[in-house]
């Protein structure tokens, strides 16, 4: 019984000290390529399609609980965004026939990502941040032409800087970009497809079979608590 009450003790310990050392991000983000291959249908025909997010929005906080050294935060991060697709490419490949069909209309994303993250910190002003994990992601595109969706788990990488501007004690703020990477894992639904033209006549569905996000994202970065360089600037 001790141990476990210990072991809780120690749980919301951590804890506190993560929530007490959060970085909050604002983001606007571009996506410049998306693709993802589908397939095979039932008739053995697959797709390969392309995605274009204009613009998107990201929140993403890091909970850093331990500064091993005064240049290094550990602990992990956790982001949510939505991004606005605007146009969409499928390019259908199978029985000795290739179509490609363009498609614009409106579309969204949405994904959920968390993993371990460091921190490396340059001073009081530079910091540089690498982060992976897991994450939900889902998609649905309304075209002219055509109907899809998707729902896959992603495996994530996210690289970024942070330039800190204001340093004070228990508050950081200043300016963040960075680079994002999706790479599906597993998929719990098959992309669904439908002739807008012809709404009785409804395409195969397909499995989905690999495709990657890239993302670049630029915004507002907010530090409660103290980056490692201050905590080891108290403790001499």
């Amino acid at each position: 019984m001790k141990k476990i009450l210990s072991f809780v003790a120690a749980a919301f310990i951590a804890t506190g000290a993560a929530f007490a050392n959060t970085e909050m991000l604002l983001n606007l983000s571009t996506t410049p390529a998306a693709t993802y291959k589908l397939g095979p249908s039932p008739d053995n025909v697959k797709l390969t399609g392309t995605q274009i997010g204009p613009i998107g929005m990201e929140q993403q906080f890091g909970f850093f609980f331990a500064s091993p050294t005064n240049w290094l935060d550990v602990g992990i991060s956790m982001s949510l965004g939505f991004d606005f697709l605007t146009k969409q490419t499928m390019t259908a490949k199978g029985n000795g026939t290739t179509e490609k069909l363009e498609d614009e209309g409106f579309g969204f994303n949405t994904y959920f990502n968390l993993g371990p993250a460091v921190r490396f910190n340059l001073g009081d002003m530079n910091s540089f941040f690498v982060s992976c994990g897991l994450g939900p992601e889902f998609f649905m595109f309304n075209g002219m032409n055509s109907l899809s969706g998707a729902f896959s788990l992603n495996f994530n990488l996210d690289v970024g800087y942070r330039l800190w501007l204001v340093n004070k004690t228990g508050f950081h703020f200043g300016f963040d970009i960075g680079y994002d990477l999706s790479v599906p894992v597993k998929f719990f639904l098959s992309g669904v497809g439908a002739n807008t033209n012809s709404p009785s006549d409804k395409t195969p569905e397909y499995g989905i079979e690999n495709g990657a996000r890239n993302k670049i994202y630029f915004g507002l970065a907010f530090q409660f608590g103290d980056k490692s360089p201050d905590k080891f600037r108290e403790t001499n």
